[in-house]
């Protein structure tokens, strides 16, 4: 028996700065049977003259297994059926021929199986007919993550941005997770719902505006909140985890001092004339940052006013006006008002990936002559110490018949190799 070897062949330029696109997640179904109870109670259902037959069953609460109202129930046959569950939880389908079907439920503030161990979690059948069980449909409580951010004299901070990460495994190997967030209201507020179980790692601010500014605007001395990892960490080396289990809810309070805010400024150059530039900062997490300040395209020139000191990363991209990507970083330490930066925008990379394949029986190399056939599937990786994931999937280009593989658009940076036969 003959194995085969991939060998790709990357045929890259010098990589300079970090990737953007980001490879997608798969799509969740959004609910799934969570439990079915093959026991036989005076409820089993009976078939009637006319050979049909009823579903019930009961949805509860997977942690106190309490009967929950109001969760929608779904079967199909011949088409989608649904109700909502009673105050004590039942519902019952009537007039259904002899068969099986999926039976799905939903219900805000909870999950289920499928969703928690999603994608490989099995989804059952259950069956109708004279000898049916009573289903029992249990649903994950959500956790919750809420609390109060205020300032040492304890004034509440409205408007301040709250965000949660967690750890997960993907294809083997650990990746961050950014859930959607939060802001901060008039009270100081916060609430963050419909977590499922992980440990998650919170981070409040910075803040986009100073809460104090100088005499003059043009002076340095403007305060504002800057970022801060629970419990009191200015960076998640040293942030504690949160432990969310079904049901939990977790407070957490923070209280922040203003801290010194700084002005950052430069230039843009490498565009063409009646185009312009984005412009991105993100801190040492890979988390971009809201900021207020402006780009001139007539004249290149960026600023960004009042952000806290710390570690950033600028990214500026643009096009060509031809359909190319353009693209320029920079990373800049703040400790104090900064200028003079100029950033150059240069294209993107494009690598062309060479397959061939290895006979291990006689050590012989041959092209495969099959056409537009490519014995694997080639992925860049990034590799960086902030909590995205970036990939990229090569692409197919060139006429039929004399196609080739290609990575589009790279990004400078560092990266990993995934080979999928």
């Amino acid at each position: 028996m003959l194995f085969e070897t991939v060998l790709p062949f990357l045929l890259a330029a010098t990589l300079l700065a970090a990737p953007l696109l980001e490879l997608p997640q798969p799509p969740s179904s959004g609910s799934g049977l969570n439990e079915f109870r093959n026991s036989f109670s005076s409820e089993s259902q009976q078939s009637s003259d006319d050979g049909k037959h009823a579903l019930r069953g009961m949805v509860v609460n997977s942690v106190t297994g309490e009967p929950i109202r109001g969760a929608l129930v779904q079967i199909y046959f011949n088409g989608q059926s649904s109700m909502l569950t009673g105050p004590d939880g039942k519902f019952q389908f009537e007039g259904l021929p002899n068969g099986q079907t999926v039976v799905r439920v939903r219900k805000p503030g909870f999950f289920t199986e499928e969703e928690i161990h999603s994608p490989g979690y099995a989804q059952q059948m259950v069956p109708t007919g004279s000898h049916s069980a009573s289903l029992v449909l249990k649903l994950i409580p959500e956790g919750v993550v809420y609390g109060r951010i205020s300032e040492d004299d304890g004034e509440p901070i409205e408007g301040l941005p709250v965000q949660l990460v967690v750890q997960r495994l993907q294809n083997g190997r650990k990746v961050w997770e950014q859930r959607p967030g939060a802001t901060t209201d008039e009270d100081g507020a916060f609430r963050i719902a419909e977590l499922p179980p992980g440990n998650y790692f919170l981070s409040g601010g910075p803040g986009r505006t100073p809460v104090t500014y100088p005499s003059k605007l043009s002076q340095p001395g403007a305060q504002g909140i800057p970022a801060v990892f629970y419990p009191s960490g200015s960076d998640l080396a040293a942030a504690a985890p949160i432990s969310i289990v079904p049901g939990r809810r977790v407070e957490i309070n923070l209280t922040l001092s203003p801290q010194p805010f700084y002005r950052v400024s430069g230039t843009i150059s490498g565009y063409s004339q009646g185009q312009s530039a984005n412009l991105q900062i993100m801190n040492s997490v890979g988390q971009p940052l809201a900021y207020n300040g402006g780009f001139d395209a007539a004249s290149g020139a960026f600023r960004i006013l009042w952000i806290p000191a710390g570690a950033y990363t600028l990214r500026a991209d643009a096009a060509d006006g031809q359909g190319h990507s353009l693209s320029a970083s920079v990373t800049v330490n703040v400790n104090s008002d900064l200028s003079g930066i100029h950033m150059v925008l240069t294209p993107l990379v494009n690598i062309p990936i060479h397959m061939r394949l290895i006979s291990s029986r006689t050590g012989s190399e041959r092209f495969s002559e099959q056409e537009n056939w490519f014995p694997a599937y080639v992925q860049l990786v990034s590799r960086n110490s902030g909590f995205s994931e970036f990939r990229y999937g090569a692409q197919q280009v060139g006429q039929h018949g004399n196609s080739s593989l290609e990575l589009q658009n790279i990004r400078p940076g560092t990266y990993g190799i995934e080979v999928n036969p």
